[in-house]
């Protein structure tokens, strides 16, 4: 298969036409983007209009797999403000009265099909399987006031209530900004065919990944997190990465992504064995992903998280929960039970006189003990302040070293 990477410059009307049809593979991180991103799009499209300037808009880069002359297209990058933009379609066909025009807009977000040409009738963006049927029903289908009316406490994932989210504020934006159709039609104009994406194409899935690597080593809007899960996810044989990418969003919905944050981070620390010196994407790149198998490390750790979490969840009433607290409970208890075995042999050895106590284990007993004591009674941890888990996480981590150190100490006598 060719590597070949082409990068072409294609306005909004081009982009989302008949001759791309995007699909966001499972692997993806979901739809992220908060009130705030998509304020600040709204708000740089129309201070560009209201300029009146006869430049062109630059919207920043998307990467596809994509085959030259085939309409799909699986995103590797640009997922955010494919979404949004389709959110943005959406909300101006609501703010126009005139009901031709709402027709136009709606095409942006579907295509119509052409039997003559054997393009069928379908949505122009594909979003993970777990949101499409909602952004197909309530956005693709403009029907925005039941999407207004819906709880988003009801909603499975992050990427639904963004989405709900983000529509209200567009519909309030354009709301306030257009008072009548034809200032909108010429913004619509304006954002239609001054506004440009560059297109960066390659058939080559490794290829693009590597595409998509670099450009996000230079900063683009992610969490490490979602880097590692290309990395991980994208590595699967195919008939596996459906299977595997549930497994890990299960978990990515039960600690939001924040906390999915943390459970990496602690991840990184297992094998690691010491405090981080470089970012996470680093050390996770140079202790984990090096040192595992993709499957291996969802079998072995994701789901070991997961299952902790699902325990602890189930045991208070999670809605009274900041759910970084879980993820530092998590943390702590395994962190007892990996040090424990070493804790009470050191203790035994000291009991027979062999070393000197070290401080730190006379606080480390008692630590552990009202920690084990808040899990064994289902204490409600979320009563537990902030900074004194922060308090045990740190004086777990120097047992750790100092253990450490006493035991090559030993070795070395030996």
């Amino acid at each position: 298969m060719s590597n070949k990477i082409v990068g072409k410059e294609y306005s909004l009307a081009k982009i989302f036409s008949a001759d791309f049809e995007y699909h966001i593979p499972g692997y993806q991180r979901p739809y992220a983007w908060t009130e705030n991103e998509t304020g600040v799009l709204f708000d740089d499209l129309y201070d560009f209009f209201q300029a009146g300037t006869e430049d062109n808009y630059f919207l920043g880069s998307i990467v596809l797999i994509k085959s030259e002359g085939a309409r799909r297209a699986e995103v590797i990058d640009g997922q955010q403000r494919l979404t949004t933009l389709s959110i943005l379609f959406a909300a101006m066909a609501d703010c126009f009265a005139d009901e031709r025009y709402k027709t136009i807009c709606k095409k942006y977000l579907q295509e119509e099909g052409n039997i003559l040409e054997g393009i069928s009738a379908q949505p122009r963006v594909f979003l993970r399987e777990r949101d499409q049927e909602f952004f197909s029903k309530y956005i693709q289908d403009l029907r925005l006031d039941d999407l207004k009316g819906l709880d988003s406490a009801t909603m499975d994932t992050e990427a639904k209530r963004h989405i709900q989210s983000n529509c209200a504020v567009l519909r309030e934006k354009f709301k306030e900004s257009f008072s009548g159709d034809d200032d909108l039609r010429k913004f619509s104009e304006m954002l239609l065919t001054r506004c440009f994406f560059v297109v960066v194409s390659t058939p080559n899935q490794e290829s693009a990944f590597r595409v998509f690597s670099v450009m996000n080593s230079r900063g683009l809007d992610l969490l490490p997190t979602d880097i590692i899960k290309s990395k991980t996810i994208g590595h699967l044989p195919e008939d596996q990465q459906k299977t595997y990418t549930d497994r890990w969003e299960e978990l990515e919905a039960l600690t939001g992504r924040d906390g999915f944050n943390a459970v990496f981070t602690h991840t990184r620390m297992i094998f690691a064995k010491e405090r981080p010196k470089k970012t996470l994407l680093e050390e996770f790149t140079e202790y984990v992903i090096q040192a595992t198998q993709p499957a291996e490390l969802i079998d072995q750790y994701i789901e070991t998280s997961k299952k902790q979490l699902k325990k602890i969840s189930g045991e208070i009433n999670i809605s009274n929960f900041d759910k970084i607290h879980i993820q530092q409970i998590i943390q702590l208890t395994d962190y007892i039970n990996a040090v424990q075995q070493e804790f009470n042999a050191f203790i035994s050895m000291h009991t027979e006189g062999k070393w000197v106590v070290h401080p730190i284990y006379r606080k480390l007993e008692s630590d552990i003990r009202q920690i084990n004591e808040m899990l064994s009674c289902k204490t409600n941890f979320y009563r537990i302040e902030e900074s004194r888990l922060e308090e045990f996480h740190q004086t777990l981590l120097q047992m750790i070293e100092v253990i450490g150190s006493y035991f090559e100490a030993a070795n070395e006598e030996q």
